[in-house]
C-alpha cells in the first residue's frame, strides 16, 4: 500500500511508532506533507521567499514545499492508495499571510522567518472566523475537485486528532495538564470540530477515522517531548488498528507478535533506567 500522509506530526507517528506493523501494510516510506492541508490549494505566494540557510535538512524541506505548493505534483507522481489527513494546522490557527500568500506558520517557517522578524500573526478559527472560513471552505473545495479528477481511486481518511487532557509521565502514571493548558486543549478540540465539519461539507467522500482510544493521552517520554498531540504507545498502537480495519486490512498473523516484541523492548528499556512498570493510576 502506498500511503500519503498531509497535517502534523499526530498523524505520521503511528507509523514511527508501530514499525513492524505499519511496515508490513505500508512497505514503502510513506510520503508525508508538514503543512495545513488548505494552503496547497491556494494561490501562490506572489514571490518565494528564500529559506534561511542555517535550516536543518527536514525543516529546509518543511518550509520549501509549503511555500511552493508542491504537493498536488508530488501526489500526481506518487499516486497513494490512501490519503491521511488531519486539520490541526487549520484549527489550531496557523494560517498567515506572508510575500503575497497564506502559508502555513509551522515551527520549521517560524526557525526560518523569525530569523528577519517579518512574519505577521496568524489567523484561525478562534481569533478570526469569518475571514478563516472565507478562505479554507474553497481550498477544501479545490482539494475534493482536485481528487476526484486525478485522483479518484485513492481513498480519503480523515484523523479526527482530539488534544489530550492528561499524560504520562515518566513513570508511566496518567497526570492532568496543568488548568489553563486544560481550557486550551478544550478549546483546540472545539476548533478541530468546526474545522472538519466545513472539510467534510465540501470532501464528502471523505470516511473519518474517529480518536482509537476513549480518553487520548500524552507522554513525556514521546520523542518529540510533551505536547498534548504526542501521545502515548496505546494510541499509536490502536490507530494502527483501525487504520488497517478502514482499509479493509487484515490484523495480520504477526500483530501479537509484535505487540509481544514491543512490550519486551519497553520492558527493557524501563528495566535499564530503573523506572517501575507502567501504572493507570
Amino acid at each position: 500500500m502506498k500511503l500519503a500522509i498531509i497535517g502534523c506530526c499526530a498523524s505520521r507517528d503511528w507509523v514511527l511508532s508501530q514499525r513492524r506493523g505499519a511496515a508490513r501494510i505500508v512497505p514503502l516510506r510513506p510520503h508525508f506533507h508538514s503543512s495545513a492541508l488548505a494552503v496547497q490549494f491556494l494561490p501562490a505566494l506572489a514571490s518565494v521567499p528564500p529559506v534561511d540557510p542555517l535550516l536543518a535538512r527536514l525543516d529546509t524541506a518543511v518550509v520549501t514545499r509549503d511555500l511552493t505548493r508542491s504537493w498536488t505534483a508530488e501526489m500526481l507522481q506518487w499516486r497513494p492508495d490512501v490519503v491521511l489527513v488531519d486539520l490541526c494546522y487549520e484549527a489550531s490557527g496557523s494560517l498567515v499571510f506572508w510575500h503575497g500568500g497564506w502559508v502555513t506558520r509551522s515551527v520549521s517557517l517560524r526557525l526560518s522567518a523569525e530569523m528577519s522578524g517579518d512574519l505577521p500573526d496568524p489567523i484561525g478559527p478562534r481569533s478570526a472566523p469569518d475571514l478563516f472560513e472565507a478562505i479554507v471552505t474553497p481550498a477544501f473545495a479545490a482539494f475534493g475537485a482536485f481528487m476526484a479528477e486525478h485522483l479518484p481511486q485513492t481513498r480519503i481518511l480523515l484523523h479526527r486528532v482530539r488534544y489530550a487532557d492528561a499524560y504520562r509521565d515518566r513513570f508511566g502514571r496518567i497526570t492532568p495538564f496543568e488548568p489553563d493548558r486544560q481550557k486550551k486543549n478544550l478549546a483546540m478540540n472545539m476548533a478541530m470540530d468546526s474545522v472538519e465539519r466545513l472539510f467534510l461539507a465540501q470532501v464528502p467522500n471523505c470516511e473519518v477515522l474517529d480518536p482509537p482510544v476513549a480518553r487520548p493521552l500524552g507522554d513525556v517520554r514521546h520523542r518529540w517531548g510533551l505536547h498534548p498531540v504526542h501521545f502515548d504507545e496505546t494510541y499509536y498502537r490502536s490507530f494502527l488498528t483501525a487504520f488497517r480495519k478502514a482499509c479493509g486490512l487484515p490484523a495480520g498473523r504477526y500483530a501479537m507478535l509484535d505487540r509481544v516484541a514491543d512490550g519486551l523492548s519497553e520492558v527493557r528499556r524501563r528495566w535499564r533506567i530503573g523506572i517501575p512498570p507502567l501504572s493507570d493510576a
